[in-house]
């Protein structure tokens, strides 16, 4: 049995049973500009008794032709790792997570040439970690 998109996100965590489940309130909206000339959305729901959750994301304002208005919660989009240091075919970069990464790409077509391309990349950009980050703070690689 094949399972749909929402699904298969729901079973990954990505949304919680409360994101999942639609509710209607009646209330008021009011669309305006704020003082830096920005959209502004503000609703007010009829009834006393209504408790929403404040977030904070960006999000899309569709307007139906019946007047309805949509607000849709954009995704957050990935910010790749910002690369510290770049040498022909490989790179170093810092994870959000704390972790060095080292990627290196060549081709194999010179796969006779990989072994020795990977050592010198490798060792520059080793050279060039050790010099800014780790000398530079006065201490030495013994």
């Amino acid at each position: 049995m094949k399972n749909n998109k929402k699904d298969n996100r729901a079973q990954q965590g990505q949304l919680n049973d409360a994101l999942m489940s639609i509710m209607t309130i009646a209330g008021q909206m009011t669309f305006g500009k704020d003082n830096d000339n920005l959209n502004l959305l503000d609703f007010k729901p009829d009834e006393n008794g209504v408790v929403l959750t404040a977030f904070t994301g960006d999000c899309k304002v569709q307007i139906m032709r019946d007047g309805t208005v949509h607000i849709v919660e954009k995704k957050y989009k990935y910010k790749k790792n910002k690369k510290l240091f770049r040498e022909d075919n490989s790179s170093l970069s810092l994870g959000r997570d704390g972790y060095y990464y080292f990627f290196f790409k060549f081709p194999q077509s010179r796969k006779m040439e990989l072994p020795d391309e990977l050592f010198l990349q490798a060792s520059n950009i080793a050279n060039k970690f050790d010099n800014k980050y780790i000398q530079k703070k006065g201490r030495s690689r013994k």
